[in-house]
């Protein structure tokens, strides 16, 4: 019930069956008579009927010309499986021997195609992007399963084995380590799918490749429920956006830091009642004032900190940072005395003094971090492009004129735009005419049509200027001629 053997049906075979990467021109089927050593020049006598197809011995020459190398096709042709499939093929009972790789002459008009011209080098990368490794592997349906006319792999398995090969990556070199795999559909059944390589996944994408020739075939076979053969394994770059950089630490500055506490050795009650209580916002603009000069307010920071019991259930973290002109030692040395304990106590309510003066190196918490640089001025902005326009003005004439046409459509910007639109040749566009309507001698162009045609004014009080934009094929000569008719 099979195809009867001859060298059309064994080319058909071959090109079915073999990788993706052989095509129909590669291959060439010559019969030969039996014992005799003797070429046939055509087809046509081992064909006739005249003789059996059995009485010849079929060469078939498979030339090496695209991605799939020479040990590649003789371990496919010597494989039982090829050869068994070939019999199935065949309704006759036939065999393959003397596999084996050969240089060879090439007759035309069996010449290989000329060389395609040398690829351009390579583009330069983008500033912000880098070139990572990958390993690029086309999949196709097994020989077997062309051979029998099933369908091979579609479009539609793309995403299913992206999924497979995402399984397979993850199962034998960890989650994460490889990159996304990205699969695109080959016409006519083949399906490549490449594999970034990332250098600091510590596998290089000739071993991934190497990996994928010996046990992926089987995983995505599983996976989708077909045999799968895989037709070749290249290696390319790709192109990705190089990592952003670490953001910059916080800023260290040096500070002077104190605690502002209830005292017990003064009360409350024998001050004055108009005192203000304290808060953190009036102990800031108290110590800017009372440090020495240039301190300023915006380098004084003060934190309210609730307590359990003590004279007061409060105390303050106070902070000044050292931006000015005045040394840490200044500051430190004003808040240690006495006297500006004293001060502080006299300014508020409660009796508050000052504990614990200390040097530190602090992070500048927002908002108290030092002002940013100002930023970049944006670059100048393209001057807008310059087109040619037609331009004419539109003014009413005499009154005897105007009660002649008293039937027609009001003088507006709306209706000379129509008119316009409407006369002019078809290749002008709507978008292409501006109508604006211009006081007459006060040269000063409303920002819209409203006013000229609400009734409050007469429309003649107005000028009207038409710019026709010269944007299709007619030409600016040809408009002035029109309207100048």
């Amino acid at each position: 019930s099979g195809t009867q053997l001859s060298e059309e049906s064994l080319t058909a075979y071959l090109t079915a069956t073999l990788p993706a990467g052989i095509a129909g021109r590669d291959i060439v089927v010559t019969a030969v008579r039996g014992g005799r050593g003797r070429r046939l020049q055509g087809p046509v006598e081992a064909s006739s009927g005249a003789e059996g197809p059995c009485d010849f011995i079929y060469v078939c020459e498979i030339f090496v010309r695209g991605n799939v190398s020479s040990a590649t096709l003789v371990n496919i042709t010597n494989s039982t499986e090829f050869e068994a499939d070939l019999d199935e093929f065949i309704a006759e009972s036939v065999g393959i021997t003397d596999v084996r790789e050969a240089g060879e002459l090439v007759p035309s008009p069996f010449q290989p195609p000329s060389l395609p011209p040398a690829s351009p080098p390579s583009p330069e990368l983008p500033p912000g992007f880098n070139s990572i490794p990958t390993a690029e592997t086309t999949l196709t349906s097994s020989a077997r399963r062309r051979a029998r006319a099933l369908s091979g792999l579609s479009e539609e398995q793309v995403a299913d084995v992206e999924q497979s090969v995402a399984t397979y990556n993850s199962e034998t070199f960890g989650v994460g380590v490889l990159g996304d795999p990205q699969a695109v559909f080959v016409p006519p059944d083949s399906i490549l799918v490449v594999v970034p390589v990332p250098p600091e996944s510590g596998f290089t994408a000739e071993l991934v490749g190497a990996a994928y020739a010996d046990s992926l075939e089987a995983q995505v076979s599983d996976d989708l429920g077909v045999p799968i053969t895989i037709a070749s394994i290249t290696f390319g770059q790709l192109a990705v956006p190089a990592p952003s950089p670490p953001p910059l630490p916080p800023p260290l500055e040096d500070a002077v830091d104190w605690v502002v506490f209830c005292t017990s050795l003064t009360s409350a009650a024998s001050k004055p009642e108009l005192l203000p209580a304290s808060s953190a916002e009036l102990l800031n603009e108290y110590f800017a004032s009372a440090l020495p000069c240039c301190v300023g307010l915006a380098n004084v920071q003060t934190l309210r900190r609730s307590l359990s019991g003590g004279v007061c259930d409060f105390e303050y973290d106070v902070r000044v940072f050292v931006r000015s002109n005045v040394s840490a030692e200044a500051i430190a040395a004003e808040a240690s005395d006495l006297v500006f304990s004293l001060l502080l106590d006299a300014a508020f309510k409660e009796p508050l003094r000052i504990r614990e003066v200390r040097f530190a190196v602090a992070l500048v918490p927002s908002p108290f971090a030092p002002p940013s640089p100002p930023a970049l001025p944006p670059p100048p902005s393209t001057p807008p492009p310059l087109e040619e326009v037609v331009r004419l003005e539109v003014a009413c004439t005499d009154v005897v004129a105007r009660r002649i046409l008293q039937s027609g459509t009001q003088l507006s910007a709306e209706s000379l735009a129509a008119y316009l639109t409407a006369t002019l040749p078809a290749n002008i566009a709507d978008r292409d005419i501006v109508v604006t309507a211009v006081r007459n001698g006060r040269g000063r162009r409303l920002q819209s049509t409203v006013e000229a045609s609400s009734g409050d004014e007469d429309p003649c009080d107005f000028t009207y200027v038409c710019e026709i934009f010269v944007r299709g094929n007619v030409s600016a000569a040809e408009l002035v001629n029109i309207t100048n008719s």
